[in-house]
């Protein structure tokens, strides 16, 4: 069951991300959409997102669509080097197209915006292709076509994020409220989700649980 307190909050846009866009050339090469107060973003790894930030039209069940801010970045390849024996060489061609191994979705918290990765997406690009999104109603994405932000909507959000842009089973890591979210879709739309990683997950009840997820989960 999760915590109307949240409940409440997961219903409340932010709506700044998407208005006051920049009017004049900035010094860096971000989208024209961003606002202008990311000038006074000091945090290197924080600016170094925003040069990758994207917008996509994510449809919902609903029959509309959601143009949602996010930011890929593609796995990191290491260089590869002359293999001497060609029998490990031919091995080596042959297994790399069934090792590819899962994107990473990273979903951030309350009133929060995919920044909040800043720091880790970088780490785990070196292992894996990342995407990190803005939840609905939160970050750069466009809203102004939206007057529901309510959890359902939310999670529905997600899972179509998954299924129209990752399109691969993944494994989905949510941050504090996130981590709410994040359970919702594993739980509802378990084809789309490979693991789960919980971080500080917030929005259950103690002791209380929704129908469907697990018992260890709610404790």
């Amino acid at each position: 069951m999760l915590f109307s307190f949240f409940h409440l909050f997961l219903a409340t846009p932010f709506r700044s991300a998407s208005k006051n866009t920049a009017t004049i050339s900035p010094p860096i090469n971000v989208p024209e959409w961003v606002p202008m107060d990311f000038l006074k973003i000091n945090d290197q790894s924080a600016v170094n997102m925003l040069k990758s930030l994207q917008r996509a039209e994510v449809k919902l069940i609903d029959s509309f669509s959601v143009n949602t801010s996010f930011i890929f970045l593609p796995k990191i390849e290491e260089p590869e080097y002359p293999e001497p024996n060609i029998f490990i060489k031919s091995f080596k061609k042959f297994s790399s197209q069934f090792a590819k191994p899962s994107p990473i979705v990273l979903v951030h918290g309350f009133d929060s915006s995919c920044l909040e990765f800043r720091k880790i997406a970088s780490i785990l690009r070196k292992y894996r292709d990342v995407y990190v999104i803005d939840v609905l109603g939160w970050g750069f994405g466009d809203h102004s076509t939206i007057n529901e932000f309510g959890p359902d909507l939310k999670i529905n959000h997600l899972a179509q994020f998954l299924v129209q842009i990752v399109k691969s089973p993944c494994v989905l890591i949510g941050a504090s409220l996130g981590g709410t979210l994040t359970i919702s879709v594993a739980t509802d739309f378990p084809s789309l989700v490979e693991k789960v990683v919980l971080i500080d997950a917030q929005g259950f009840i103690d002791g209380q649980r929704e129908s469907k997820a697990p018992d260890v989960i709610a404790k």
